[in-house]
């Protein structure tokens, strides 16, 4: 969401200057992805007019223009080397003590033995585009000693590119904008107040609407608008749709364009006089159909989609864009005004379908509520009225509950505290969630919260909890240590791990890592009760795993099935509700290894070396070997319900738990963020390779951070090697002369152990 900083002002006249503003974004959590300045105020830049051109003594490819800044006053000599400058041109001069959008501050110095008193600016200089091929050259209407601002006539604006989360679609809008920053700042935002003034016709005596389903549109409001007279549109208004990225079209487009960002809540207009019938329908499409929609392209129409639809077909694709038919265009002088509510849902699958993302769709996918469609319509009237004049026929015509029934939410104010680690009064929490639009009831010690309809997001008292905690500022929360310190040493849990993991990898294995889920009906699984996942992704995640098993047998099914002999091991956590003791104990450790193989199974020699490398007595869980073969391997089957073409062993690891320990004692080393500089050194080599390794370290000097073989051969009695050495400083990027000094005394110590450097 773009939001501008002038359009805010309006709202919130007392904001901080812009760098703060977004600095305060970015701690009450919302990111700005980006600042853009428009405009500029060009202190000490004025239009100068060239009176005279004249060569440079000491430069073939430098003039001198003198230049006057004040009607009829005395010219002053600017060095120039722009082709374009020409006698009577008005021009951008930046005086003595200017200072441009690109940082450039403007002081009198000689160039080439002549002192030039100012400077003639580029487009680019002035933070006006990149054009640099030559000199400004401006309206020739425009008044010499004029300020270059003045003459350009460009709003001066800051403009944030705010990331705005998926479930906020009130921050969708330079209202919902202000509400929150509002509330980050301690003000509360004041709007302009909307005055309708209707005549005395009811718009249900124009037109009708009908809506086919309501779970596609909860809301519909249709209001008439009749002798409307286009005119263009306002500069403010043009420049608050450009602050947003949007043009301007004509006056009526560009109020629903213009209310839809300060509201959130998109709007259409249709031209009364194009509708073939006085009954609009909202349904879905039929196969087949056709629309033209007001890019000028012709698409087909998927029964999935919702359209607007006259007597003739579909005028509108709802919630996405309108269709031709109906636009609205320079003789337009009476309009049907939409806005309504559609499913999310909808709205996203028909512009995903057809590849047609708009400023609306945008709004309707994320869900609306319902009173805004009648604020935003009664807004978007007036303002018309206003700028059109024209006549609003009384009333609308409504389809849906235009309310919602409130929702609330019950809370001690002390569970603030408590989930904050932080002391906070009733009454700074209840200045915040006022100062966000909540209202707060009740006793001392039981709050009932009325959340406001514009913020579907909150719906526990942990979310209520979580907005205090935002606009406190999580920053300036006290650090609250662990209540518990680990008495567990998670190394040796850790290098017990690697044993296995080296001891197995040595024996041919190789390690796979697998998800927690599977389904009912996926091949193998273990007996019994599971835990259940209550919103899976489809029906291959329905259950967590309560062993190893299913994903290490079509895992080795795979290997079979191609010909291929594997031997496969996983260490992970499983899920068992039928262990006692609370969650933690039911979600133990195992070890599982299978294989497929021809030869005689290799598989009890392993176990008995696994159990000695755990220190443990305890035997695998139940393993059978069978006489079974398929294509031509030997296969073995664990005691479950569904046979397997796998060897499988599991047993619970003896106490260990590295997720539940904190390390001590461990020492860490940055990445350095400074480039790294990388050598090869080339050489002959008569001992053996692992002597390199020792040269190497007596550089001694930790700026030579690494190194690697890269390349070795052979010839006659000898052996060379290429070696890649890598050196990085962590504070500084290092010089070619610091690497050049590490490089010989390398060279020197390789030649000292007996290298012959090629």
């Amino acid at each position: 969401m773009l939001l501008s900083y002038a359009w805010l002002k309006t709202y919130l006249p007392k904001l901080p200057a812009p760098d703060a503003l977004a600095s305060a974004l970015m701690a009450h959590g919302l990111d700005v992805d980006g600042v853009t300045t428009t405009g500029q105020a060009y202190d000490h830049v004025v239009v100068g007019e060239i009176t005279a051109i004249k060569p440079h003594p000491n430069a073939d490819k430098l003039r001198l223009a003198d230049v006057v800044i004040v009607p009829n006053g005395t010219p002053q000599e600017v060095v120039c080397g722009a082709p374009n400058i020409a006698v009577g041109q008005k021009v951008p001069i930046a005086l003595i003590g200017a200072r441009l959008p690109n940082g450039l501050t403007i002081e009198p110095r000689a160039i080439r033995g002549v002192t030039s008193n100012g400077m003639l600016c580029a487009a680019d200089e002035l933070g006006l585009g990149s054009d640099h091929s030559g000199i400004l050259v401006l309206d020739p209407a425009s008044p010499v000693g004029a300020s270059l601002a003045s003459v350009l006539d460009q709003p001066v604006d800051t403009i944030f590119d705010v990331a705005t989360p998926a479930n906020r679609a009130d921050l969708l809008s330079l209202r919902g904008l202000a509400w929150e920053i509002g509330a980050m700042l301690g003000q509360r935002p004041k709007f302009r107040p909307v005055k309708l003034t209707a005549g005395s016709r009811a718009a249900t005596a124009s037109v009708s609407v009908k809506v086919e389903d309501n779970g596609t549109c909860p809301v519909y409001n249709l209001r008439v608008i009749r002798g409307l007279s286009l005119k263009p549109s306002p500069r403010w208004l043009k420049e608050r749709l450009a602050s947003a990225g949007m043009r301007s079209i004509n006056a009526i487009v560009d109020v629903t364009n213009y209310i839809m960002l300060e509201y959130g809540q998109p709007l259409h207009a249709f031209d009364a006089a194009k509708s073939t019938s006085r009954t609009l329908a909202v349904r879905m499409a039929t196969s087949g159909e056709m629309l033209t929609t007001l890019d000028g392209k012709s698409r087909h129409l998927e029964p999935t989609m919702v359209v607007i639809a006259d007597g003739q077909g579909p005028v509108a694709l709802a919630g996405v864009m309108g269709g031709k038919t109906t636009e609205v265009s320079e003789r337009t002088t009476d309009i049907y005004l939409e806005s309504a509510i559609f499913n999310p849902v909808a709205i996203r699958k028909t512009s995903r379908q057809l590849g047609l993302v708009s400023e609306a769709s945008k709004r309707f996918e994320r869900g609306l509520w319902p009173s805004l469609t009648r604020q935003a319509s009664d807004a978007a009237a007036a303002l018309l009225v206003e700028l059109c004049s024209g006549e609003i026929e009384q009333g609308s015509v409504t389809v849906g509950e235009s309310s919602a029934p409130a929702r609330t939410v019950a809370l001690d104010p002390v569970y603030i505290s408590a989930r904050l680690g932080e002391k906070i009064s009733a009454a700074v929490s209840k200045k915040i969630l006022t100062a966000l639009g909540f209202t707060v009831s009740g006793r001392a010690n039981s709050w009932t919260i009325t959340i406001p309809e514009w913020r579907p997001d909150v719906a526990l008292a942990e979310d209520v909890v979580d907005e205090v905690g935002r606009i406190r500022g999580y920053e300036d929360l006290p650090v609250t240590p662990l209540a518990e310190t680990a008495t567990h040493d998670v190394a040796t849990a850790l290098r017990q791990k690697e044993e296995v993991c080296n001891l197995l990898v040595a024996a041919g294995f190789t390690e796979v890592i697998s998800h927690a889920f599977f389904g009912e009906r996926q091949g193998m699984k273990e007996l019994g009760q599971h835990f259940t996942v209550a919103n899976p992704l489809d029906e291959t995640q329905q259950l967590l795993r309560k062993g190893l098993l299913s994903q290490l047998f079509e895992t080795l099914k795979r290997q079979a099935e191609a010909g291929q002999d594997a031997a496969i091991f996983e260490i992970g956590r499983v899920f068992d509700p039928t262990l006692p003791g609370a969650i933690d104990h039911q979600q133990p450790w195992k070890l599982a290894l299978g294989m497929t193989h021809k030869q005689e199974a290799r598989l009890p020699e392993i176990i008995e070396e696994l159990c000695r490398t755990l220190a443990t007595p305890t035997k695998p869980e139940t393993l059978l070997v069978v006489n079974e073969t398929f294509r031509g391997r030997k296969i073995e089957l664990c005691q479950f319900d569904l046979q397997a073409l796998v060897v499988h062993a599991a047993w619970a690891l003896p106490d260990w738990e590295p997720m539940k320990y904190i390390t001590t004692g461990v020492r860490h080393r940055a990445q350095s963020k400074y480039p790294a500089i990388k050598r090869d050194v080339a050489f002959w080599w008569p001992h053996d390779e692992a002597g390199i390794a020792a040269a190497v370290a007596a550089v001694g000097d930790p700026l030579l951070q690494r190194f690697e073989i890269t390349d070795r051969f052979a010839q006659a009695d000898r052996v060379s090697y290429t070696i890649n050495v890598v050196y990085q400083a962590p504070d500084r990027t290092l010089t070619k002369t610091e690497v050049d000094k590490l490089e010989q005394r390398l060279k020197a110590l390789l030649t000292k152990a007996g290298a012959t450097i090629r």
